[in-house]
C-alpha cells in the first residue's frame, strides 16, 4: 500500500511539473516589449505600433512600444542585442540598421550575429523634395541651378549615418556639385528649414513629404527606388532623372536577440503575415506613412540584412560618409 502511495504521489508530482513547465513555456506570458530607436510619430515608431497592436489582439498580451532614439538607432539595439532571448524584449528597426556598421567604427553589437530576424513588415522609398520657392522643376535643372550659384547650396542631413543622409551623399557623388551638407537630428527640424529655404534640398521620406507636397509648401523631383511610388505616381525615379543604379529602398523589420526559440519567432512571423495580408487597419496605417506591406519568412529577412550589409559597405566607402562618433 505505501509502494502505491508513493507511486501515485510521484506521478502527481510529475503532473504538476509537466503543467508548470508549459505555463513556463507558454508565450506570451506576460508584457513584451518593441524597443524603437527613433523619436515617437516618425515612420520606424508608426510601424512598431501597429505591429505592437496587432500581435496584442492575435496573442493575447501587451507589446508595449518603447522609444529610446539617438546614435542613429543603435542605444536602442544595443539593449536588445544584450537582453535574454526569451521574445519579451524585441527590436523594431529601419533600414539604417544596415548602414550603421559602415559608418560607425566602435559599435557595441554586431548587426547580423546578435540579433534574430522574425520579419520584414513593410518597405518604402525617399523622395528628393525642394522648397516651392526655389525655382526648379526636375533634378536636372537642381543641377544646372546649383552649378550657377556663387557657392555650392546646402541640403538637409537627417539623421547623419541613416539610408537619407546616404542619398544626399550619392547625389552629391554622382551629381559632380560639391553640395554642403547640414546635418539635422531627425527629420522634423529639417523639414522645417527646408520650407523656410534656410536649405535647398533634401532627401526625406514619404510621409513627411507627402503631406508637404499636398500642402504646396514642397515640391518633389524625384523618388529614390527603382520604380515609381504609388503615393507619388507621377514623380519620376532617380533613375529616369538620369542617375543610372540609385535605387535606395528602405524598410522596417521586427528582430530579437540571438539565439530566440524557433517556434516563438515562428508565431511572431506568422501573425504579422496574416495581419499584413488581411487587416485593413495594419495595411491603412502603412500606407499612411508611405509604406507598402512586405511581410517574409525569417530566414528571407535574414538574407536580406545581410545582402545590404554588402552593399551599403561599398557604398558608404565609395562615398567616404561617415556618422559622428
Amino acid at each position: 500500500m505505501k509502494r502505491v502511495l508513493t507511486t501515485i504521489a510521484a506521478c502527481g508530482l510529475g503532473v504538476l511539473g509537466s503543467s508548470a513547465f508549459a505555463q513556463e513555456q507558454a508565450y506570451p506570458a506576460r508584457p513584451v516589449q518593441i524597443l524603437v530607436g527613433n523619436a515617437a510619430s516618425g515612420p520606424t515608431d508608426a510601424v512598431a505600433r501597429i505591429v505592437a497592436k496587432k500581435l496584442n489582439e492575435a496573442l493575447g498580451q501587451p507589446f508595449i512600444v518603447e522609444n529610446r532614439p539617438g546614435a542613429a538607432g543603435m542605444i536602442a539595439a544595443q539593449a536588445v542585442a544584450r537582453a535574454k532571448p526569451d521574445g519579451y524584449t524585441l527590436l523594431m528597426v529601419p533600414a539604417t540598421h544596415v548602414i550603421s556598421p559602415a559608418v560607425n567604427k566602435h559599435m557595441k553589437y554586431d548587426t547580423e550575429r546578435d540579433f534574430t530576424p522574425i520579419n520584414l513588415v513593410a518597405t518604402g522609398g525617399f523622395v528628393l523634395v525642394v522648397p516651392t520657392a526655389l525655382p526648379v522643376n526636375s533634378v536636372q535643372e537642381l543641377i544646372d541651378y546649383s552649378k550657377k550659384q556663387p557657392a555650392p547650396p546646402s541640403y538637409a542631413a537627417m539623421d547623419l549615418g541613416s539610408l537619407p543622409h546616404l542619398a544626399g551623399e550619392m547625389f552629391k557623388a554622382e551629381s559632380g556639385v560639391n553640395f554642403t551638407t547640414i546635418p539635422y537630428k531627425g527629420g522634423a527640424p529639417a523639414t522645417v528649414d527646408l520650407i523656410a529655404g534656410h536649405v535647398s534640398f533634401m532627401f526625406n521620406n514619404m510621409l513627411s513629404s507627402v503631406t508637404n507636397i499636398r500642402t504646396g509648401k514642397l515640391r518633389p523631383l524625384a523618388v529614390t527606388t527603382a520604380t515609381r511610388l504609388p503615393s507619388l505616381p507621377d514623380v519620376p525615379t532617380m533613375i529616369e532623372s538620369g542617375f543610372k543604379d540609385y535605387d535606395i529602398a528602405t524598410w522596417y523589420g521586427l528582430l530579437g536577440p540571438a539565439g530566440m526559440d524557433k517556434q516563438i519567432v515562428a508565431r511572431l512571423n506568422n501573425e504579422i503575415n496574416r495581419a499584413l495580408k488581411s487587416d485593413p487597419e495594419f495595411i491603412n496605417v502603412l500606407s499612411n506613412n508611405g509604406l507598402e506591406p512586405a511581410g517574409s519568412t525569417p530566414e528571407a529577412f535574414g538574407q536580406r540584412i545581410h545582402d545590404e550589409l554588402l552593399k551599403w559597405a561599398a557604398a558608404v566607402k565609395a562615398t567616404g560618409l561617415t556618422a559622428n562618433e
